[in-house]
């Protein structure tokens, strides 16, 4: 991401409860405290779609802010 290489992110979303604490974020970085790897980048959901079980297939595509 910080690199600006993704083009789209695709997430699965199972419908389970999991209760535990301390547990990471779907995206993480660990990186330098007070670093943005994904600033001038944002999501636009391309496509959904519930499959078998109840799981939520979300796909985004990654737009990247215009360097002037």
């Amino acid at each position: 991401m910080a690199a600006g290489l993704i083009d789209e992110v695709s997430t699965l979303i199972c419908p389970a409860l999991d209760g535990l604490s301390g547990v990471p974020a779907i995206f993480e970085h660990h990186g330098p405290p007070g670093s943005h790897p994904a600033a001038g980048q944002h999501l636009r959901l391309h496509d959904c779609k519930i499959l078998e079980g109840g799981v939520v297939w979300l796909r985004h595509e990654v737009h990247h802010a215009r360097k002037e």
